[in-house]
């Protein structure tokens, strides 16, 4: 019984982590680059400020997240939360700087991050 409960356990975690993956396309890459520099010029936040349903930019609302972010470090696209980090796009106000913790962070394209846990 605990082999199928600890089969079932990983079944499950394997099949809810398994589908969030970033996109490796680079039209829909450089849309969503375009989409968060336009946020950080319309929603110049000095704190996070979430954004409601109905001002997510096209493309990145056909992403499907969970929810989008603007503050004074840039863009965050949370496609899944979690409490060790969640899995989402990130985009810095900068454009250069290295998000932290790096481990957590794979460069997609210049200035453009997928996060995951760590």
């Amino acid at each position: 019984m605990n082999r199928v409960l600890i089969c079932a356990g990983l079944t499950v975690v394997t099949l809810t982590t398994a589908c969030t993956r970033p996109t490796h396309d680079q039209a829909t890459l450089d849309s969503i680059k375009t989409e968060f520099l336009a946020l950080m010029q319309t929603h110049p936040a000095r704190t996070h400020h979430a954004l409601p349903k109905g001002e997510w930019p096209h493309v990145i609302a056909s992403l499907h997240p969970t929810f989008v972010s603007v503050d004074e470090q840039g863009v965050d696209v949370v496609m899944k939360p979690a409490l060790d980090g969640g899995y989402g796009y990130y985009v810095p106000k900068n454009g250069r700087s290295v998000p932290r913790p790096p481990e957590m962070y794979s460069q997609l394209d210049e200035g453009i991050y997928w996060y995951r846990p760590h």
